[in-house]
């Protein structure tokens, strides 16, 4: 029955995106019949899905969670299957904790050598890699603290427009009331 119910289930690949009902019946037919052919074919198609739930996970920045899927199914896959997956998710987190570092530097950059405009791009490319807030919020205070500072300058030089149009920019981006109550 074990045996059959599996076939069943890899057989109908429209049904067959389940993860977890898959590793059940594999279970199942592994504790009455470890040899059994079907046992392999439904670890690899498990594989399959791992893969495909590991990229979702992956897009979402959702780490610890790729990690505790990749750990839940070290009982039903071999050592070396679920390294290659644990380094395909840390792979991706590292290149996405590189571009994140990348803009932030290209962010600071600009912001220092007084090209709010530019930082102001290169935040919006940050915001499309969606991610953590602490980052977003730390970065638009570095947007703002450069329309700040150029606001500063067009009023110490008597540019009144300028001043007004810089600090409204920067008033805009501004994450918290901190750098707020630093322009004067």
């Amino acid at each position: 029955a074990a045996r059959d119910a599996l076939r069943r289930l890899l057989q109908d690949r429209a049904v067959l995106n389940d993860h977890e009902v898959l590793a059940e019946e594999i279970k199942k037919l592994q504790s009455l019949r470890p040899d059994d052919p079907l046992v392999s074919e439904g670890k690899g198609r498990l594989g399959e899905l791992l893969d495909a739930k590991l990229s979702e996970i992956s897009a979402a920045h959702a780490w610890n969670a790729g990690a505790n899927l990749i750990d839940g199914y070290s009982d039903l896959l071999r050592q070396e299957v679920l390294s290659e997956k644990r380094q395909r998710l840390n792979a991706a987190q590292n290149d996405f904790e590189r571009q994140v570092a990348g803009l932030m530097w290209r962010i600071s950059e600009a912001a220092q050598a007084g090209r709010a405009d530019d930082a102001h791009a290169i935040l919006g490319k940050l915001m499309a890699l969606s991610p953590e807030k602490g980052t977003v919020a730390q970065a638009r205070g570095k947007v703002a603290q450069a329309y700040l500072a150029l606001a500063r300058e067009a009023r110490a030089a008597g540019r009144w427009d300028e001043a007004r149009t810089m600090a409204k920019e920067g008033l805009e981006r501004i994450p918290d009331a901190r750098v707020a109550d630093s322009f004067d």
